[in-house]
């Protein structure tokens, strides 16, 4: 903050209002240079494809980004086909589990049993 203040073309703007206004003029006329570089940059692109050489690269790009997104498409679909496969082997583990649970409650009352009557 100290090195905008101390600069002599800060001191130069009397009001608060003023130094904004220059402020947003400042923005205005970079937003315009900006959007101007973006569009000579979209010409040069479209005097490359204009090429023979440039349709050639700007198909395969285009082959490729395609290809990219199918692959990240079947990588979603893989991962959702996986998440139910862990949860049924998660379901299978408790399911053993509470059958050997079961099993050993069973035999302590058959035990039990057999104790009380014999």
């Amino acid at each position: 903050m100290r090195v905008i203040i101390n600069n002599k073309r800060y001191g130069a703007l009397r009001t608060f209002s003023d130094r904004k206004q220059a402020f947003n003029e400042y923005l205005d006329q970079k937003k315009k240079l900006e959007a101007e570089e973006r569009h000579n940059d979209c010409l040069k692109n479209k005097e490359i494809i204009k090429t023979s050489v440039g349709r050639k690269a700007y198909r395969f790009l285009r082959r490729a980004q395609n290809t990219n997104q199918l692959e990240k498409e079947k990588r979603g679909k893989r991962e959702n086909l996986k998440k139910p496969r862990r949860r049924k082997k998660k379901r299978g583990k408790k399911r053993e589990r509470n059958k050997r649970r079961q099993r050993k409650s069973l035999k302590r009352m058959d035990q039990i049993v057999k104790a009380g009557i014999g």
